[in-house]
């Protein structure tokens, strides 16, 4: 079954391929499908080891946070109900990065929201994702903004990245592997940015120890 929804100009509409045709005409309808995303290896910095994060919340436009996979081609989004995140697109998203900064930046203490953590957090990482989709089913657009805090809440950066990634095969496949090699790179950047922010802070203590 595949919605479609045509944007904008027009009132929104539904085209969907009946169960019941499917049944009658193939004799059973497709099974639906299941993914989530996983880590993948990136960049890895050093003297990051002792840190401590928190990741999330994210938000994700209304269109996209939903269990199916979505697709655009041109106006056009595509609800695909047979391939679905499992557990939604949100929780592997947060998931999936979580697990990318811990490697980057070589820690153990990375918790993802809401969990509450059990040892005092340096910083927090929040996602606003504008954008992560399959385009014409030739690239993954990535469109994210995301902020670093520290243990007082007062941001320290707040950066964009903007992403257009091949998809190096056509298939369902394909489009979940460059959703995985997106966020490996937003988590590149994020946690050079911490990297940057924990070199920042240990030289001022320092300065500010001194007599």
């Amino acid at each position: 079954m595949r919605t479609i929804l045509r944007t904008p100009g027009t009132v929104a509409t539904a085209v969907i391929v009946a169960a019941a045709l499917l049944t009658g005409c193939l004799g059973r309808s497709p099974s639906t499908q299941h993914y989530s995303l996983q880590p993948v290896q990136g960049h890895t910095v050093e003297g990051t080891s002792h840190l401590a994060l928190s990741v999330g919340p994210a938000r994700l436009p209304r269109y996209l946070d939903r269990p199916q996979m979505v697709t655009r081609e041109g106006n056009e989004v595509g609800i695909d109900e047979f391939n679905r995140w499992a557990g939604g697109l949100e929780a592997n998203v947060l998931r999936a990065l979580s697990a990318n900064l811990a490697a980057r930046l070589q820690t153990e203490r990375v918790v993802t929201a809401p969990m509450e953590a059990p040892f005092p957090i340096d910083y927090q990482v929040l996602v606003d994702v504008d954008e992560l989709v399959a385009v014409d089913g030739a690239e993954l657009m990535l469109r994210a903004r995301w902020v670093v805090k520290d243990s007082e809440s007062t941001s320290l950066a707040v950066e964009l990245l903007p992403l257009d990634l091949p998809i190096a095969r056509t298939t369902v496949g394909g489009r979940v592997q460059a959703h995985q090699e997106a966020l490996g790179q937003l988590a590149d950047a994020i946690a050079a940015r911490v990297a940057l922010l924990a070199s920042q802070a240990r030289a001022e203590e320092e300065a500010n120890a001194q007599p």
